[in-house]
Order: C-alpha cells, then structure tokens, then sequence
C-alpha cells in the first residue's frame, strides 16, 4: 500500500463504523475498532493468542480493543496482523503519527497523561476526527487561525482542539496540526521540554538539556546545563532522579551544542517519563 488512496479503500473494506487510535492513562496507545460482525471473519479465533487484543461480539456488531503499547508503529502493525491483512500504513501517515507520538510524549510526566491526550478516528468511513488537548501544553492558550484548507473543520473548545474533515484528507489533517499549529506556536510562545542526553564517557550516566519541539517531532537544543552548579542534573537510565553521590563519581561534559537537532525516545523512569536523546540529527 503506497498511497492514500489505497489506505482509504482497505478502511472502507471493512465497514468501519468506527476505528479509533488514542492515548490512555499509561501514555501509550490503543486501538478501538467496531464493524459489522462478519467483515471481520478471522479475529474471533485468532484474537486470544494476540495477548494485547479484546475482542466483543454483539448480535450485529464487534468490536476489537487493543490493548495499550508505547509506540505507535508496533501497535498498528499488530493491529494489521490481527486482521490478517498483509498491508501497511501510508509513509505520509506514519510519519505524521510519530510526529504526534512525540509530541504527545513530550508532555507525558506521570500525571498529565491520566487526564489528557490525543485521539484519532476515522468516522463512518466517510470522515475522520482529531483531537487533541492542549492543557498543559505549550498550545494552550495559543491563538489558533481557521484553516484555509476546504473541508476542514476546526472547533476549539475548553482547551481541546478538534479537526475534522473527509476521510481523503487525513493528511491535510495531520500537517494543519503538525505544519500550521505546532509551527505557530513555536514562532510566537517558546516553551522548553527537558530532555536527557547520555554521556559517551559513562554510557548508563544522563545530563539534562532544555529543547524546543518541533513540528517533525525532533528536538532542538535551546539550553545547555551549567556544570559548575551544584545542583546540574546527572540522571540514571531507568532512575532519573538526582542523587548526590553519583556526582562525585562521575565528571560529566556538555555533547551536544546550541541549535542541535536531535531525535528522542519515551523512556520509563521512577518519577514518569523522560525523553532521552538517541540519536544527533
């Protein structure tokens, strides 16, 4: 599946009536699919060895739940292989999800994620509908502009953003959020993530950096840690917290410079999540 156009006549397939892709209260994500009984044949047998997979059957309808993964890519692909269907997702799509992704977790900390997130659903097979909160985001209160873009739909209520449009336009959805949003709120509000960075000297030691999102969902160094404070942090991978007696064993060095691009991952630590650097870009 290469394009768009192909994506959109798998979904229809299938008769959806609704299929959902959202974040739950562990930050990670889940998949909620209801269609017609027999347009998903094989999911009754199969569905119980795919531990990750629920599946309910009601007289007409069924619907498959997909139990919560940190990454978007690995869900949809078990959801595809639930379904026996030998295709992929869009390039365009993916990349926009994962852009999503990191944004999302950027802003998971152990608290945030179990009252806010994102949801995407594709409606009827004829629309589809992304939302997302903006509490507690560097979004929030960010004076928004309407799209210019026909068919698109934009509602901002309560400090949750809602863009919806037909179901061919999924990608116009993701890049009005990810281009024109993301992109305005970088040009007009700054806002610094802290992101951790390992040092190539002790590879299991961590220093902090302050960074800005970007709309690709990389990072950009804006702030570099001042080592000859006392209280700079020096981090443990998988135990982020500061404990004094890890400085003196350790003498750390600044690697990475102001403006870098860097890529990210969603790591589990003992006070929430924390994005750590893996790769420059």
């Amino acid at each position: 599946m290469q394009n768009i156009e192909e994506f959109l006549s798998w979904i229809k397939k299938y008769k959806f009536k609704e299929l959902k892709l959202a974040t739950d209260a562990m930050a990670g994500w889940y998949i909620e699919a209801q269609s017609p009984v027999y347009q998903l044949p094989k999911v009754q047998e199969e569905c119980y060895e795919q531990n990750r997979w629920h599946y309910c059957k009601q007289e007409h309808e069924a619907c498959l739940i997909g139990y919560s993964v940190y990454r978007i890519s690995e869900l949809i692909d078990s959801f595809l292989a639930t379904l026996d269907e030998e295709v992929s997702i869009p390039p365009s799509c993916i990349k926009a999800l994962q852009s999503l992704d990191n944004w999302y977790a950027a802003h998971c900390d152990g608290d945030w994620e179990a009252a806010y997130g994102i949801s995407l659903s594709l409606l009827n097979n004829s629309e589809c509908l992304l939302r997302v909160d903006l509490v507690s985001t560097h979004l929030e209160g960010l004076e928004i502009v309407p799209p210019k873009t026909k068919g698109l739909v934009l509602t901002l209520h309560e400090n949750q953003l809602q863009i919806q449009a037909p179901l061919h336009q999924i990608d116009e959805v993701f890049s009005y959020f990810l281009d024109k949003v993301l992109g305005a709120a970088g040009r007009n509000k700054f806002f610094s993530y802290e992101i951790f960075a390992p040092l190539k000297a002790y590879p299991k030691a961590y220093l902090s950096y302050e960074a800005e999102f970007l709309p690709n969902g990389y990072f950009k160094i804006t702030a570099l840690p001042n080592l000859e404070q006392s209280d700079f942090r020096l981090a443990y991978h998988k135990d982020l917290d500061l404990y004094s007696d890890y400085i003196s064993a350790v003498e750390p060095s600044i690697e990475y410079h102001l403006g870098q691009v860097v890529k990210t991952r969603l790591t589990e630590t003992n006070f929430g999540r924390s994005q750590i650097i893996v790769e420059s870009l």
